[in-house]
């Protein structure tokens, strides 16, 4: 069968969805619906399936219009992945059997809309992802996330391209977060324990990743020692990958670069305040998260902005505790 995946909007949800579409493709022929800065992520994934590119945020009639080309495809199956009303009608378009959950009114526009388990919010995005897939009948068992290699060359390529050799240990910070500024721990305290690192293993290269619009985040992370280099806007999401792939460990906040360090079970260490990591966090065991002193009695708020003067979720949490845990991790591999 030839399925069309309605995709997912942001790097860290598509990264939680790829068990179910690897689920499907292992029997069928998978196509992805996707905004034009995501199908990167997918080919990182060894190319399991084409993947066509809509800006799905832009004007709906231009993604209604691309659907109609699509049409042409002559799909048995589209699995909506989105919750939105917009991606319902963007698979309408296309006039094939659909699925999705029931959810903003879509059920006039999904062949089958079905309700989410009355406890989803206590399961995994990714057992929901794989929910529809099993419920339309494309796959029965739910992989585990693919672990990425990449060849040596292109290993060594990318990482003397950002002034490091092949077999010098470096670890990435990732300070930033694209949904808002509640789920960020400061740049601040980024920039105090990458001192402190940088004081306890002097060999230790450390590298601030982000994307352009982080700039000022990850200079402010960078600015306390020498050996701190920011790449914020200066890597493509492939290289990206590639240095997490190389790279002794990840600091980072609830983000899509946790996410995408999972796909090379890469040791992280997330401080977490507003989100809730038993629905949203990282399908990888060396994911560990470091929560603060003080719990907010809002947590798990999932806010963009705390509602709260003093952000306590994250302040609370310290520069020397998020140290500590890095060195009980992978200390002994420095």
């Amino acid at each position: 069968m030839k399925i069309l995946f309605i995709g997912l909007n942001w790097l860290g949800d598509v990264i939680m969805s790829l068990p179910a579409l690897l689920a499907a493709a292992e029997r069928h022929e998978v196509h992805i619906l996707t905004r034009p800065h995501l199908v990167e992520a997918y080919q990182i994934i060894n190319r399991f399936a084409s993947v066509h590119a809509v800006a799905t945020n832009g004007p709906i009639f231009a993604g209604l219009q691309k659907m109609r080309k699509l049409k042409k495809e002559g799909f048995d199956q589209i699995v909506v992945l989105p919750d939105s009303l917009r991606a319902a009608l963007v698979s309408w378009a296309c006039d094939a059997p659909s699925i999705g959950y029931n959810t903003q009114g879509r059920k006039l526009f999904l062949s089958q809309a079905i309700a989410k388990p009355g406890n989803f919010k206590e399961i995994h995005e990714s057992t929901l992802h794989f929910n529809l897939v099993k419920e339309a009948g494309l796959a029965d068992q739910q992989p585990p996330l693919p672990e990425i290699c990449f060849d040596r060359s292109r290993v060594v390529e990318t990482v003397r391209r950002f002034a490091l050799e092949p077999y010098e240990p470096f670890i990435i910070l990732a300070p930033g977060a694209a949904f808002g500024a509640a789920k960020r721990w400061h740049p601040e305290k980024f920039a105090e324990v990458a001192e402190i690192i940088a004081n306890r293993y002097p060999g230790l290269k450390i590298l601030v990743s982000g994307s352009e619009a982080e700039h000022e985040i990850a200079q402010k992370t960078a600015t306390r020692c020498n050996s701190v280099k920011s790449l914020a806007g200066k890597t493509s999401l492939t290289e990206l990958a590639v240095l997490l792939s190389h790279a002794k460990a990840l600091i980072a906040n609830d983000s899509g670069t946790m996410h995408l360090a999972a796909l090379f079970r890469l040791p992280a260490i997330i401080p977490v305040g507003p989100t809730d990591m038993a629905r949203t966090g990282a399908l990888s065991e060396k994911t560990v998260y470091v929560y603060g002193s003080e719990k907010c009695p809002q947590a798990p708020c999932r806010l963009k902005t705390c509602p709260r003067a003093d952000h306590i979720c994250m302040n609370s949490i310290s520069a020397e505790r998020i140290a500590e845990v890095f060195s009980q991790m992978v200390g002994q591999s420095l």
